[in-house]
């Protein structure tokens, strides 16, 4: 039977507290890093404001694009539904952030 004894326990306890201080220090700058920006995905096109006007719900799709370009580089990623409208709606955006970055 091995016994431990309690100066042990603590010199166990301070290592784990300083290998989790270390990785905490080293985690938010990783977890705070912004998104590059990035291309579309093959599946959808890269759209700009002046474009959505040539989509049929162009008014939605203004207010869409409003809200979608997180990263105010005016691009954003749209594909039309491919069974046509849905609830109103042509397509779906994204932001040029949530794709694969070149």
């Amino acid at each position: 039977m091995h016994v431990v004894n309690s100066a042990t326990l603590r010199r166990g306890a301070v290592g784990v507290f300083v290998a989790s201080a270390a990785l905490i220090a080293v985690a938010p700058g990783i977890a705070s890093a912004d998104k590059p920006d990035g291309t579309c995905t093959s599946s959808y096109t890269p759209m700009q404001e002046s474009d959505l006007l040539s989509l049929p719900d162009a008014d939605l799709a203004l207010v869409a694009f409003a809200h979608v370009n997180r990263n105010n580089d005016d691009w954003v990623c749209y594909k039309a539904y491919p069974q046509g409208d849905h609830n109103g709606y042509s397509g779906n955006f994204v932001d040029n952030t949530a794709a694969p970055h070149s």
